[in-house]
């Protein structure tokens, strides 16, 4: 979008001009090949003539990648969520669920390969989400995975709430992709789900550690088998508990009123 801002630029000179970075769209070039590159000159052609603008990173994985790519101002605003739970579902479903793109990076094959095996057979893995490239064929142990498909709003609220765990186990990609935010770890604490996230890019800002969820080391399946074995032993209580001050925290820590607020003392307040 810089070529939109460097155009706000030259028609409002005493404006404060601000674009929103969340992921790919300022870490393509680590992809390489002709693509990557040219979109690597792309970046510092726009850093070079928007030094004035100021981008608003998703997390501070995102805030690092813009200043890798030549943007030296940048802002670290969290993102908001309106999909959360007014209560708690006290009754979950047995079943683990993953939402989200079905690629690589984003761990589901990783889970089904590494980590379902080693669970007990009652475990199953529900999958909400769009299928990439194929990637669900090519998903291990089929009888113990559901695909839901892309699911509504309300639909996916209620998945998240009666999920035993939600897991979000991205892996650290060979060619420097990242993970921006990752919003599903933040709706789903909102929905009063019990959250298990990877300690990667943008989820240390999506999960607040101990509270709204649990980072867990990527690609570490013992660690990972370990937690779910914890989540599975909860009392009703401590489940109940874990939920609730989960989901308070993330609605307030999520919150796009909080976002709008910050974003206009950012545009005010910075010259």
């Amino acid at each position: 979008m810089w070529p939109v801002a460097l155009l706000a630029m030259a028609i409002w000179r005493h404006a404060t001009v601000a674009i929103a970075a969340h992921g790919t769209d300022i870490a393509y070039h680590r992809r390489g090949g002709l693509k990557g590159r040219a979109y690597g000159v792309y970046l510092a052609l726009g850093a070079r003539l928007c030094r004035r603008c100021i981008l608003i990173a998703n997390s501070r994985a995102t805030a690092s990648v813009v200043a890798d790519a030549g943007w030296t101002r940048s802002e670290v605003l969290l993102l908001g969520t309106d999909l959360h739970a007014a209560s708690i579902e006290r009754r979950h479903n047995g079943k683990l669920l993953f939402a989200g793109r079905l690629i690589p990076r984003k761990g589901c094959g990783w889970f089904t390969r590494e980590v379902l095996p080693k669970l007990p057979g009652s475990i199953s893995l529900q999958v909400a989400g769009t299928d990439w490239g194929g990637e669900l064929s090519r998903l291990p142990e089929p009888d113990r995975v559901e695909f839901l498909g892309n699911l509504s709003p309300q639909d996916l609220a209620k998945a998240y709430s009666r999920a035993l765990a939600v897991i979000v186990p991205n892996l650290d990609d060979v060619n420097g992709e990242y993970e921006g935010f990752g919003l599903v770890a933040a709706e789903a604490a909102a929905c009063g789900a019990v959250v298990l996230a990877s300690d990667h890019g943008g989820l240390r800002d999506a999960v607040l550690d101990g509270v709204t969820g649990q980072l867990l080391p990527p690609g570490d399946a013992d660690a990972w088998v370990n937690a779910i074995e914890k989540v599975m032993s909860l009392t009703a209580s401590e489940r109940e508990e874990r939920q609730e001050r989960a989901r308070q925290a993330a609605i307030r820590r999520f919150s796009w009123d909080a976002y709008a607020l910050a974003v206009s003392d950012l545009l005010t307040n910075t010259r």
